[in-house]
């Protein structure tokens, strides 16, 4: 799974400054925070669009760089948090350029899961869709990608669909390395494989 193999990586760096996004505890909730997965960091900053318990650092994902500048982490970590981002291409060039060259990072996300934090849970992502947000397009090269946790969805409305049609799963994963910056001027385009 992507996060074992981020967690094997990231023990290449000696003391990594590590940016974990979304990290607000809901209430009479645990904590979500994967600081465990880097004990070694010198630096770990909780970030969230809100204060709360567990926020080290108010920042909206989609304004990344100008809070903490380019190019400041050795790792980012993004876990049920994409979903809920309401301009996801926007915060994946954020996370790009605040992630130094040669970092890496993990974002775990929902392919197929309940409403949850509505009215602002907004997209469902496929490995594919994560390989496209976070691409080569804005300097970073994919390593592993997964659906995880296999979940059959069935209808309960009269004459729909009563068995699983075709796989479905609760998350989908993407742990990338950054091997080049983006252009200060990127724009996201279609590009046709065609």
């Amino acid at each position: 799974m992507s996060a074992d193999k981020f967690k094997e990586l990231i023990k290449q760096f000696d003391c990594p400054v590590v940016l974990e996004i979304g990290t607000r505890r809901v209430a009479r909730t645990p904590s979500t925070v994967h600081r465990d997965w880097v004990p070694h960091a010198a630096k770990y900053i909780g970030s969230d669009f809100a204060s709360g318990q567990d926020v080290d650092v108010v920042a909206d994902v989609c304004e990344l760089s100008t809070v903490f500048g380019e190019q400041s982490f050795d790792a980012i970590i993004s876990c049920s948090v994409l979903e809920h981002i309401q301009y996801p291409w926007v915060a994946a060039v954020e996370m790009s350029r605040t992630l130094k060259v040669g970092g890496f990072m993990f974002v775990m996300t929902h392919q197929t899961f309940p409403l949850h934090a509505h009215p602002h849970d907004y997209y469902r992502f496929s490995k594919e869709g994560l390989e496209t947000l976070f691409s080569p397009q804005i300097g970073l090269e994919c390593i592993e990608s997964a659906h995880n946790y296999r979940a059959p969805i069935m209808s309960n409305a009269p004459g729909r669909l009563r068995r699983a049609a075709a796989p479905s799963y609760l998350n989908s994963t993407i742990l990338v390395k950054k091997v080049s910056h983006p252009p200060a001027d990127f724009k996201w385009r279609a590009v046709s494989d065609a």
